[in-house]
């Protein structure tokens, strides 16, 4: 996809992904530029709208797609090495997105969403003059009309009888290291602020874990989830290890409700 400049940099993506004669493929290449954002938080299910629900679903294909539709990515992946093992993973994550947010959690858990709404473009007005110094960029927000736009979201379900926030389904577009670090901080706020009005007396909350999907063993180092690119860099480590360096018991990761049994067992 692309790839028509000088540098001749692009992606290689799966063929269903482009239309006849069309070297770019027909997922989203729009340049934002510079875009402020609004975080609001949910809890599942009395304050998920149906227009919520309905943004981040619409969302999770080209989201994945994006993502996982990749040579790099492919290649290195157990799951997902062809275009239709994707597409089908994408529709069933829709599905258990929807049983994650309208289930009733059970006692002494909660379910968290925080989602990450378009605020506004931050434009620079430039000099009409040449000839006279520029003077500093004057920074001007415009605000969004109409419908708006989800650029990403991250849920989590809190077992506050454990002390543990698991992560659950989530998507950041693009996902830089500013915006997964900002979601990060918003869903862990809002997390340890309802445990301490509303669970006092429970363990505080004292661990953080990801349920990842497998990774080849012989792929490059950079596609493990242990990489510094990746989970890694955050400070993540496997269950086991974790598990051990803390003395702890692993069995207290291991936590149903976030994604279907067949999916958690792997």
């Amino acid at each position: 996809c692309g790839g028509g400049n000088s540098f001749r940099t692009g992606k290689w993506r799966p063929r269903e992904l482009f239309r006849p004669g069309k070297r770019n493929c027909s997922l989203s290449h729009e340049r934002i530029g510079a875009v402020t954002y609004k975080y609001e938080l949910r809890r599942c299910p009395s304050e998920i709208s149906p227009e919520d629900l309905s943004a981040m679903c619409s969302a999770w294909v080209d989201a994945q797609l994006c993502k996982r539709a990749v040579a790099k990515e492919m290649e290195a992946s157990i799951e997902f090495r062809i275009y239709e093992a994707i597409i089908a993973r994408s529709k069933i994550s829709q599905r258990e997105l929807a049983d994650f947010i309208g289930a009733e959690p059970r006692a002494g858990v909660e379910r968290l969403i925080v989602l990450q709404w378009e605020a506004g473009k931050v434009k620079a007005k430039r000099s009409k003059s040449a000839r006279t110094p520029l003077p500093q960029p004057e920074m001007t927000t415009a605000s969004f009309q109409g419908r708006r736009n989800l650029h990403g979201f991250m849920g989590d379900q809190v077992n506050h009888t454990k002390g543990v926030i698991f992560l659950g389904h989530a998507f950041m577009n693009p996902g830089s290291n500013s915006e997964v670090s900002s979601h990060f901080r918003s869903m862990i706020s809002a997390s340890t602020e309802t445990h301490r009005a509303n669970y006092p007396t429970s363990p505080p909350l004292a661990h953080v874990c990801a349920c990842l999907f497998p990774v080849d063993p012989k792929a490059a180092p950079q596609m493990q989830h242990s990489h510094s690119r990746g989970w890694g860099g955050c400070g993540f480590v496997a269950v086991d290890k974790y598990a051990v360096s803390r003395r702890i018991e692993k069995d207290l990761f291991d936590e149903p409700g976030i994604f279907p049994d067949f999916v958690r067992e792997r």
